[in-house]
């Protein structure tokens, strides 16, 4: 068995050993894409993971939020219902007052 294969005419024969070396490097390559990605996709679930706390977080931010809102409305609320009451109260009053005056 020959240590060459065939070649066209004019070209330099390739080697078994030329194959093998070839053959290895091309594997250490594969071998160190293989490490690149595994550390890629470690480092992309780490940042999903944190990107999942943070919106965790948001939402626990957003019903805190919702519900001071809620407070802060009912307050409101109470404080308009409050104010419409005294206005009526003051009218009350005004209309007492005009009608003590027409009595004098």
């Amino acid at each position: 068995m020959s240590n060459t294969t065939r070649t066209p005419e004019g070209a330099e024969p390739v080697t078994r050993i030329f194959l093998e070396t070839l053959f290895g490097a091309l594997c250490a390559d594969i071998t160190t894409l293989k490490q690149d990605l595994k550390k890629d996709i470690k480092g992309l679930a780490k940042d999903m993971n944190e990107l999942g706390d943070y919106m965790d977080n948001l939402k626990r931010t957003d019903e805190t939020r919702g519900e001071e809102l809620d407070t802060h409305l009912r307050e409101i609320l109470e404080l308009h219902d409050k104010n419409v009451e005294l206005c009526y109260q003051v009218k009350e009053l005004e209309n007492r007052s005009r009608r003590a005056n027409i009595r004098i």
